[in-house]
């Protein structure tokens, strides 16, 4: 199950994601660990490429850790309340032999957008509504309470969400990624493709398949 990460692994240890229409910047030199002041936000998206482990209920603080003479390339900003991590320019690029790292404490969190190579966790989710789409190939591994959370997986990316304990979960899976979630009272599952979507808790499950993939119970066995 997890052949996509180690993937994942091999290509973010080579290359960061960008068009390569000018020279490779090379990481060299220190590791540092930087802060970053940004306005306030109850999202995140990763649109390149890194490791990004996300508190809740802390108050908000970011720090990268990469090659400090690859710091400059790295963007982060807040968009509509939501944190952007970006390359600063979208004609620039590096190359790196260690994990870029973002890690990031904020007081509440509802949103995720992981369009990029890299892979995000986060811990004590606890809100009313979570969304989280993940258009790219990246991973998505969550804990905490939600009343509610929407799941859109429409890329390679995966999303482990057995600890995230919702009352309501409404999923889509059209890639070939892992969906694993828990839901107390409803599971609406929509799969387009051959993948399963596996659940824990005891819900009433409504489905919607196009293709061979199933909506399954877990299972000790897997």
């Amino acid at each position: 199950m997890r052949q996509i990460s180690i993937l994942l692994s091999i290509i973010l240890a080579l290359i960061g994601l960008s068009a390569c229409t000018t020279q490779a910047v090379i990481g060299s030199g220190e590791i540092v660990t930087e802060t970053r002041d940004v306005s306030a936000f109850t999202g995140v998206r990763l649109a390149d490429t890194g490791e990004v482990t996300i508190t809740v209920g802390e108050p908000q603080a970011i720090t990268v850790t990469a090659y400090e003479n690859l710091l400059p390339l790295l963007k982060t900003t807040v968009e509509d309340n939501v944190l952007v991590i970006e390359l600063a320019a979208s004609d620039s690029s590096y190359i790196t032999d260690t994990q870029i790292e973002y890690t990031i404490s904020v007081p509440s969190l509802d949103y995720i957008n992981l369009g990029g190579t890299g892979n995000i966790t986060i811990h004590n989710l606890d809100t009313e509504n979570f969304v989280a789409d993940i258009p790219g190939p990246g991973n998505l591994t969550a804990d905490g309470t939600v009343t509610e959370q929407t799941i859109d997986i429409n890329g390679l990316g995966s999303y482990y969400g057995f600890d995230v304990i919702s009352e309501t979960t409404t999923i889509m899976l059209g890639g070939p990624g892992i969906a694993e979630v828990y839901a107390t009272s409803t599971l609406n599952a929509t799969i387009i493709g051959k993948e399963d979507i596996v659940y824990k808790g005891d819900p009433v499950v409504h489905e919607h398949i196009e293709g061979i993939g199933e909506v399954v119970p877990y299972t000790e066995d897997e």
